[in-house]
């Protein structure tokens, strides 16, 4: 028995698929809705362009500054000479033969004060007087007359630097223990502090008090405590007190 070959019927083969592209219309151009697009699109673009031109030229100065700043953070810096500005010692005032006189509330005089040039320096508020003449009156009526070569002040008039052939005098004055006599200081270089009331030199000075007489390298006198420091070479004659 003779086997025979099976016969298998061939698949039917697939039909394949094809897609037509439409063609281009014969003069080139695009379809009409694709034409309107393109143009609503160019359109939006413009307008775009225009909003944006007008902030331009700032953005465009932004950005340098930016790139000036960034130069300028980059470049090595080295010290140059500072350029101070000094304020002028030229004095901004000045009076000769001039006279000041100071009076209490109750029209009493309380002070006088002459001399030949007065210069007032605004770049430390001083104040320089030459060959000056002074009359000080205390409250207690006491005088005390004072002349200098020279004498500068402070802005507030507290202090007095008094220089060149310095004569201070004190007049005698009456006060509850007795008489105070006449006291008289010299030198060349004397300081007078008003409000202390109180005198300080570090140059010789000579007091004469009475008919004593005392002289040293330094001087340094407060009238509120009557006390007297006197210091270097310190010399003294004194004339012998009567018999009580």
């Amino acid at each position: 028995m003779s086997a025979q070959p099976s016969t298998m019927p061939a698949p039917a083969s697939s039909p394949a698929t094809m897609s037509v592209l439409s063609p281009l219309p014969a003069s080139g151009r695009l379809p009409q809705d694709s034409a309107q697009g393109l143009t609503r699109w160019l359109d939006v673009l413009a307008t775009a362009w225009d909003k944006t031109s007008i902030y331009l030229p700032i953005v465009l100065m932004g950005f340098l500054a930016l790139v000036s700043y960034w130069v300028v953070s980059l470049t090595p810096t080295t010290d140059l000479p500072k350029i101070e500005q000094t304020q002028s010692k030229a004095p901004d005032s000045i009076m000769r033969d001039f006279a000041i006189r100071q009076f209490s509330p109750n029209g009493s005089l309380k002070s006088e004060l002459f001399g030949r040039e007065m210069r007032r320096y605004p770049y430390n508020d001083s104040t320089v007087m030459d060959d000056i003449n002074s009359v000080q009156i205390a409250v207690t009526g006491r005088r005390t007359t004072i002349s200098a070569k020279r004498l500068t002040t402070n802005g507030d008039q507290s202090i007095y630097w008094l220089e060149g052939n310095v004569i201070i005098i004190r007049n005698a004055h009456s006060t509850p223990s007795g008489v105070e006599p006449k006291v008289e200081y010299r030198g060349e270089a004397i300081s007078f502090y008003v409000e202390q009331d109180r005198l300080e030199s570090s140059k010789p000075v000579t007091i004469t008090r009475g008919n004593d007489r005392i002289s040293a390298n330094s001087l340094r006198y407060d009238d509120s405590t009557t006390v007297v420091n006197m210091q270097g070479r310190v010399r003294a004659l004194l004339s012998p007190r009567a018999a009580q």
